[in-house]
């Protein structure tokens, strides 16, 4: 019954930025539909154009994720609501809010796509893999599938990245501000540049051409980082203290 209060109220908060995300990209989409119109002429007739939505709205899911979980679990806890309540009805909605952005992002492609009959929008990973769905029905369905699982991914990665942040002392909390995007930005583009000659690259590579082989090696990818997440998040909401840093 407790979970299924936290489920309710975080489903109050994340649809309502849903629906606000949607509106202005509905609006972004209109724009893109006008100035074609307007300056593309012929040159656009029949092309495949890749839609950003999904992009988008599995990055406002990362974001969701960070923001909205740690005021929820402080909340939840001040109305009785167990962590582990708190986490179930987090991954409820996460799994809710992942089928919403799946299936508004197809009917808008499939919308704009009608009313600009010179182009046709698509998901990402509807034209990665459309040569292994030669029928567009099967096209949507990957493309629903791929943003569900995608947005389901980073809604966990969130919770755990602001899990993990407050679960650090204000010095730790320095030193991963800085730190990280240090790290990503500088450090490991020089190493594997000077030092490993390029291994890094050469497995992010090898990972993507193993990914791009057929659909399933990408829901392998989905999954096994969504459940890495979601285990590292668990750990962590059991020991996080709501009011700043780790329980003692």
């Amino acid at each position: 019954m407790k979970t299924k209060q936290a489920l309710k109220y975080q489903l109050h908060l994340t649809m309502k930025s849903l629906a606000i995300f949607f509106f202005f990209y509905t609006l972004a989409m209109v724009a893109v539909v006008i100035l074609v119109t307007i300056f593309g002429g012929e040159g656009a007739e029949q092309e495949q154009i890749i839609s950003s939505g999904d992009g988008a709205a599995i990055f406002f899911m990362l974001v969701m994720g960070i923001v909205a979980y740690r005021e929820t679990l402080r909340f939840m806890i001040q109305h009785g609501v167990s962590r582990k309540e708190t986490m179930l009805a987090s991954v409820t909605n996460s799994a809710i809010c992942a089928a919403t952005i799946s299936i508004a992002n197809v009917l808008l492609n499939m919308l704009f796509s009608a009313i600009q009959g010179d182009m046709i929008f698509r998901n990402v990973s509807e034209l990665i893999y459309a040569y292994s769905a030669e029928v567009v029905t099967l096209q949507i369905v990957y493309g629903m599938l791929f943003t569900f699982l995608a947005g389901m991914m980073f809604y966990f990665i969130g919770v755990f990245i602001t899990l993990g942040y407050y679960h650090l002392g204000r010095r730790g909390k320095y030193i991963v501000s800085i730190g990280v995007p240090m790290i990503v930005i500088v450090v490991l583009p020089a190493l594997n540049r000077f030092v490993l000659n390029g291994a890094i690259a050469n497995v992010f590579i090898k990972w993507a051409h193993w990914v791009v082989l057929a659909p399933i090696n990408l829901v392998i990818t989905y999954i096994v980082i969504a459940a890495a997440a979601l285990v590292f998040a668990v750990m962590l909401n059991r020991r996080i203290n709501v009011s700043g840093g780790s329980t003692k």
